[in-house]
C-alpha cells in the first residue's frame, strides 16, 4: 500500500522553507510536525470521503492526482485563518475535481479495489464483417 500524501512529499512541493513559515514552533524555531500531520491527515480523509464510493480504500496504488489534491488541501489547511486567494484556489478546484471522482464524470483509471487494471494482452484489435464492394462485384458498374 502506497501512501496518499506524506511530509517528504509536501517538502517537495512546497519547500521546507514555506513549511517553516508555517508550521513552525513560536518558541524553538523547529518544524512542527504534529501541526503538518494533522493537516495531512485532514487532507487525506477528505480526499478519501470522495473516492470510498468508487474505489476500495485505502488505494493500493495512488495515482499522481489525487497525490497533488491531497497536497493542495493540506496546503490549504495549514494556512489556518488566513488564506491567501491562490491557495483558496487551489483548494476550491482540488474539491472540484474530487467532487468530479465521486459523481463518476472522471475516472482514475483503477477497478473497483483500488487497482490499476492489467493492460489488454492484445491490445485493440478490428474486426471486418468482409467486402461490402469489390470490382468482381459490380458488374461493370466501376
Amino acid at each position: 500500500m502506497t501512501e496518499m500524501l506524506t511530509l517528504a512529499g509536501l517538502r517537495t512541493r512546497y519547500t521546507e522553507l514555506k513549511l517553516q513559515q508555517l508550521a513552525s514552533d513560536r518558541v524553538s524555531g523547529a518544524l512542527d510536525v504534529a501541526k503538518i500531520n494533522l493537516a495531512i491527515n485532514d487532507a487525506v480523509a477528505e480526499v478519501s470521503t470522495y473516492l470510498e464510493g468508487r474505489v476500495a480504500m485505502p488505494l493500493s496504488a495512488v495515482p499522481e492526482i489525487i497525490t497533488r489534491l491531497a497536497a493542495d488541501i493540506a496546503w490549504y489547511r495549514l494556512h489556518g485563518e488566513t488564506v491567501p486567494e491562490a491557495v483558496q484556489k487551489r483548494y476550491d478546484a482540488a474539491r472540484d475535481m474530487l467532487k468530479s471522482f465521486a459523481s463518476g464524470k472522471v475516472t482514475l483509471g483503477l477497478d473497483i479495489q483500488g487497482n490499476k487494471p492489467a493492460p489488454a494482452a492484445q491490445g485493440a484489435q478490428m474486426v471486418s464483417g468482409g467486402r461490402v464492394w469489390d470490382r468482381q462485384d459490380s458488374k461493370g458498374f466501376i
